[in-house]
């Protein structure tokens, strides 16, 4: 239609278009005078109002200032500072060295006080220690998790990630991060995070490594007894001279490793709910520490029936002799020792139901340890497909791309999940 008008009347056309959009953006402005009279009236109608919040602020202010110079006068300041213990001489020496006149005193922790968290721990657990200021830092009177997670993350991360080609590489890899970035100044926001993790990548390289010896697998599930069936290398018995897994191959036996994520889950459960029981102990809560023991108490229950009759908890949980002492004597115990802990009636009620959900979901959440073996394995196995030239084009990229970079990254947001989610909430 553009085509066959006439440029002229496609002129006329426009400029019609711009006096009808003159004319009313004019009849919208002749209109906000009278809106802006209107609305001058009624803040002139409200103007004692006003006068009256000004002044009530300014009265608030003169306080609020007042109050600031209770401690201070023309020549003398108070101030109060949190120094950590084995560092009070070196601090007071700070303060005399810019005041001599100084008055120091020096006090220990009071009742109501909340002393600041000083997170100290050795140079090579940095990296886990971030990991655990991400999600929050603890309180003063709680454990630092640090040095536990130092060890804990690295075995599940194992777990998930067993192979020993795979964790050789990790292994290597993070011990040419430090070398490579220093000689060749490598920096950047997207560089940093990988050079301050090498210690984490290392120990995570060396877990994998080893639980990859006990799975049979290196790059890829490559002992005689898997390769006399599937046609794989046998690269895991050429290297080993072992014909078949120490331990179990998480491919021909799901079930084994499935049995094995839910004795981590329950071992990682049950030592979380204790430190929250020490922790209580050592700021001597001792009513609040009922709340976690009753927790501990329920699990410890739940975990017995699910280690001993395993898939058949179902139908064993409806019989008399096992449901009523190892689940609702238990459950009943929740709401009890609650109560006794100072929780109101609706408090206790919901916390000792979420608790019991939280005790079975938080488990079936370590078979994710399963799936992420699972996945791994099957990767491994998907980049040994190749044959003729391809094989090794096909190796390298499905090993570096898809199992190092891809899987790697997503088997440590798992890992890092279970403790944030399943561990830190204990």
């Amino acid at each position: 239609l553009l085509e066959n008008v006439p440029a002229k009347y496609l002129a006329m056309l426009e400029r019609a278009l711009r006096l009808v959009h003159l004319e009313h953006r004019v009849k919208v402005l002749a209109e906000e005078p009278v809106k802006i009279r209107k609305m001058f009236e009624e803040v002139a109608a409200k103007a004692s109002n006003i006068y009256a919040y000004q002044e009530l602020v300014d009265i608030e202010l003169k306080l609020e200032n007042l109050k600031k110079r209770f401690l201070q006068t023309g020549k003398t300041a108070v101030f109060e500072a949190w120094v950590p213990k084995g560092k009070v001489g070196e601090a007071i020496e700070a303060i005399k060295r810019s005041c001599p006149e100084a008055v120091v005193n020096t006090g220990k922790e009071e009742r109501g006080d909340k002393p600041p968290t000083l997170m100290v721990g050795p140079r090579f657990a940095w990296c886990f220690q971030k990991l655990v200021s991400a999600f929050g830092f603890p309180n003063y009177h709680e454990l630092d998790p640090t040095l536990i997670m130092l060890i804990s993350f690295p075995i599940i991360f194992g777990f998930m990630f067993g192979d020993m080609g795979h964790g050789l590489v990790l292994l290597v890899g993070g011990l040419l991060i430090k070398p490579l970035f220093d000689r060749f100044k490598i920096r950047g926001e997207m560089w940093d995070p990988l050079y301050q993790g090498r210690n984490l990548i290392i120990l995570c390289g060396i877990t994998s490594t080893v639980i990859g010896f006990f799975y049979g697998e290196f790059f890829g599930p490559t002992n005689l007894a898997y390769a006399a069936h599937h046609g794989t290398p046998t690269w895991y018995t050429d290297l080993t001279g072992i014909k078949e897994p120490p331990w179990f191959s998480p491919l021909e036996n799901p079930v084994k490793l499935l049995k094995i994520s839910i004795i981590i889950g329950i071992a990682h459960i049950i030592f979380g709910i204790v430190l929250d029981v020490v922790n209580k102990a050592v700021a001597r809560e001792w009513r609040e520490i009922l709340a976690p023991v009753s927790w501990l108490w329920f699990y410890v229950s739940l975990a017995y029936l699910i280690l001993t009759y395993g898939l058949r908890i179902g139908q064993i949980l409806f019989e008399t002799e096992t449901l009523i002492p190892f689940f609702v004597v238990p459950f009943a115990g929740l709401f009890v020792l609650h109560k006794l802990a100072g929780k109101s009636g609706m408090e206790t009620f919901a916390e000792g139901v979420e608790k019991a959900i939280a005790s079975i979901s938080n488990t079936a959440s370590y078979g994710r340890i399963l799936a992420l073996g699972m996945a791994h394995a099957i990767f491994s196995d998907l980049a040994l497909m190749g044959s003729g030239a391809m094989f090794w084009a096909v190796f390298i990229i499905i090993t570096l791309f898809l199992v190092i970079a891809l899987e790697g990254i997503l088997t440590f947001a798992h890992t890092l999940r279970l403790h944030w989610v399943e561990w830190f909430s204990k």
